[in-house]
C-alpha cells in the first residue's frame, strides 16, 4: 500500500527531532563513495568545537547516520553517540515534530 500511496499506520510525518541540525551523509564522503580524509572531515566538523556537549547522531532509523558517526570518529570528535531507531523511534514515543530549516522551528 505504501508504493500505491496509501498511509500505513508505522509511517511517519515529516520533520525533525528539535534543536536537530542536518548534516546530510553524504557531505562526508568523496567522489569515490568512500569517507574522505581525517585532515577533511576534521574541518567538515570543526564547527562542533564551539559544542560543550557531545554530538548525536540519528537519521530515519539509525542506519545512515552511522556513516556521520564513523566520520565524527575519523575526525577525532570525542564522545559521539548514535540514537538507535532515530526518526522511526522519536516518532513513534511521541516526541515532538519540528519542522522548517532552523533546528529550533517548531
Amino acid at each position: 500500500s505504501r508504493y500505491a500511496g496509501t498511509s500505513e499506520p508505522g509511517d511517519v510525518p515529516a520533520g525533525h527531532i528539535p534543536g536537530s541540525i542536518n548534516k546530510f551523509y553524504q557531505e562526508v564522503l568523496g567522489a569515490d563513495g568512500l569517507l574522505r580524509d581525517a585532515e577533511a572531515l576534521r574541518g567538515y566538523w570543526s564547527w562542533l568545537e564551539e559544542n560543550e556537549e557531545a554530538p548525536v547522531v540519528s537519521c530515519g532509523s539509525g542506519i545512515t547516520a552511522c556513516v556521520n558517526l564513523l566520520s565524527l570518529e575519523m575526525a577525532g570528535v570525542k564522545g559521539a553517540r548514535l540514537y538507535p531507531g532515530s526518526w522511526s523511534d522519536w516518532c513513534q514515543r511521541g516526541g515532538e515534530v519540528a519542522t522548517g530549516a532552523d533546528p529550533n522551528q517548531r
